[in-house]
């Protein structure tokens, strides 16, 4: 299951959002609600979720500087903007900082859940791609430890591992 975190100041729309689809079903599980984005960072911080739906006028730190904090924390929570606000300026700006969709509210459930799985599709290839990387990065290290036990290493070795 990936992890979700739901920012929002309504608690209408936090509600909403949990009834409004089958998150199980979808291979999601809402782990924290926040009100407000001081809490919601805090909350990323230490719970490091897949995914957050961050609503972009939110009281403490609005969602923008929220996502710009996550950003500068390098965590790799991916983020899916809710917005009452259609001007272009929010969405500029939300796509500058990464984010993965911009869904203006009422929220479509169908289009919600045609993003979350497009989400969960990007997130376990990325998580592959990363298994495949340290996988690739540990044989290596192997047969390089391999070879210098052997006396197979030489100058001839270094040279090619340099270019």
């Amino acid at each position: 299951m990936l992890k979700v975190i739901l920012i929002d100041d309504e608690p209408i729309i936090l509600e909403g959002l949990k009834k409004i689809i089958d998150w199980n079903e979808l291979g999601y599980e809402i782990i924290y609600t926040a009100k407000d984005g001081i809490d919601g960072f805090e909350q990323i911080i230490k719970l490091k979720p897949d995914v957050a739906l961050i609503d972009i006028r939110i009281p403490g730190i609005d969602g923008l500087n929220l996502i710009e904090k996550i950003r500068m924390e390098n965590l790799n929570t991916k983020v899916i903007i809710l917005s009452g606000y259609s001007e272009f300026s929010y969405a500029q700006k939300a796509i500058e900082l990464g984010v993965e969709a911009y869904l203006l509210k009422p929220i479509d459930a169908n289009l919600l859940i045609e993003k979350l799985n497009r989400l969960k599709l990007a997130i376990f290839e990325e998580n592959k791609f990363k298994e495949d990387l340290s996988s690739t990065i540990r044989l290596t290290k192997d047969k390089v430890l391999e070879m210098i036990l052997n006396g197979q290493f030489n100058e001839t070795n270094i040279d090619i591992m340099n270019k």
